[in-house]
C-alpha cells in the first residue's frame, strides 16, 4: 500500500510538471508583460522565492551545457539564452548551486 502511494506521488510530480510547463509556455507565447509574473515571484513567501531561484538556475545550468554541446543544440532562436546562461555559470562558478532551502 505505501509503495502505491509512491508511485501516485511520482505520478503526480511528473503531471503538475508537465503542466507547469505548457502553461509557463503557453504565458510567455502570448503575454510580453512579464510584470505580473515578476511581482508575484518577488513578493511570494521567502522559502518558495529561493526554491524557485534553484528551478532557475537549474534551467540556466542546463541551457549552459547545451551551449557546450554546440550549435546543434540551440539555434537563432535561443542562441542569446544558452550563451547567457554559459556566462552565468562561467561567472559563478560552484556558487551556482549554493541556494540552501531554508
Amino acid at each position: 500500500m505505501a509503495e502505491e502511494k509512491v508511485i501516485n506521488w511520482e505520478a503526480e510530480e511528473v503531471r503538475e510538471a508537465k503542466e507547469l510547463v505548457e502553461r509557463l509556455s503557453r504565458f510567455v507565447n502570448r503575454h510580453n508583460n512579464m510584470k505580473l509574473v515578476v511581482d508575484g515571484v518577488t513578493n511570494d513567501h521567502r522559502t518558495l522565492q529561493q526554491g524557485m531561484m534553484r528551478l532557475f538556475m537549474a534551467c540556466v545550468q542546463r541551457w549552459a551545457e547545451q551551449y557546450d554541446k554546440g550549435e546543434g543544440w540551440y539555434d537563432l532562436r535561443n542562441a542569446a539564452t544558452v550563451k547567457i546562461s554559459k556566462q552565468i555559470v562561467s561567472k559563478l562558478g560552484d556558487e551556482i548551486h549554493m541556494l540552501p532551502l531554508i
